[in-house]
């Protein structure tokens, strides 16, 4: 290739591709770019950061796929062209504007957009403490920056992060298949439909496991009937004595106040005890009736 004014020669293997790149749009690179890659090597230069932030410096703002590609064939050099950044929010934001293409999905650009709006939100930020006016030029809202970045109306941008946003809840929640729906109907340009979507969706969110309140609910129920039954051994009890003192047969009475302690002090099932309880009950009725 021609020598460029400012392009230098460099390994692939030296750079970085931020994890930005990956986020957004994966580590795929298309057939037909490795193919040309391997055949007449890398011929745009890669924009790169140049900082004496060594975090910063190195990473690919332009060109993430080539350098993979030129990795893969092999190449030992690559042509790049320095770009001076200090500033990790100045690097995110140009790294996204520079990888805007006309074949991304409207997902794509809505997660770009998302992106933007929150790394302008920083910006702006650092612009009010730095005292620091924003030219008239660049002047408007996160989300009108966003917008005109990424090729859609500011209205259409806003529901767009928010049906992917919505989409992200979806599937953290377990509902893949919904979510994947609500892309798809983003991605065929039906914005405001997908966010209707993923609106309606979420409501319908499966009700998460309360396994626990319901063996609590459970346990307070057997102990209801626990003391429920205790309460009616105790009642029995008293209705007992108050017949002994009416009654000079007290050898019956007492028979019967032998079982009723028996069943008092029994560590077998309240349902099994009250059934025993109320026959033995009626069973002294009955007598007492003869």
């Amino acid at each position: 290739m021609l020598p460029i004014p400012g392009v230098r020669m460099v390994d692939p293997r030296t750079l970085k591709n931020h994890s930005l790149n990956i986020e957004l749009y994966g580590e795929d690179v298309p057939p037909h770019l490795l193919d040309s890659v391997k055949q007449h090597g890398v011929r745009d230069p890669l924009l790169v950061c140049k900082s004496s932030n060594i975090d910063l410096d190195g990473i690919v703002v332009s060109g993430r796929r080539r350098r993979i590609a030129a990795i893969k064939s092999g190449l030992k050099d690559v042509p790049i062209l320095d770009w001076k950044c200090d500033d990790p929010d100045e690097l995110e934001l140009n790294l996204i504007v520079h990888n805007i293409r006309a074949e991304l999905t409207v997902e794509h650009r809505a997660r770009m957009a998302a992106k933007l709006v929150e790394i302008e939100g920083r910006l702006a930020d650092k612009r009010k403490k730095s005292g620091v006016s924003v030219p008239a030029s660049e002047k408007g809202t996160a989300v009108e920056k966003a917008a005109s970045h990424v090729g859609m109306s500011k209205a259409t941008t806003a529901r767009a992060i928010k049906a992917v946003q919505n989409a992200d809840q979806l599937k953290a929640s377990g509902q893949e298949e919904k979510a994947a729906a609500v892309v798809q109907t983003l991605n065929k340009g039906k914005v405001i439909a997908a966010l209707r979507e993923s609106e309606s969706k979420q409501s319908e969110a499966p009700k998460k496991d309360d396994s626990s309140k319901a063996v609590t609910e459970k346990i307070a129920l057997v102990v209801k009937h626990e003391r429920l039954f205790r309460e009616a051994v105790v009642a029995t009890m008293l209705a007992l004595d108050a017949k002994h003192k009416a009654d000079p047969e007290f050898s019956r009475f007492a028979k019967f106040e032998s079982i009723l302690r028996s069943i008092s002090e029994s560590q077998e099932r309240p349902k099994v005890e009250a059934g025993r309880l109320n026959a033995e009950w009626n069973r002294f009725l009955s007598k007492e009736a003869e």
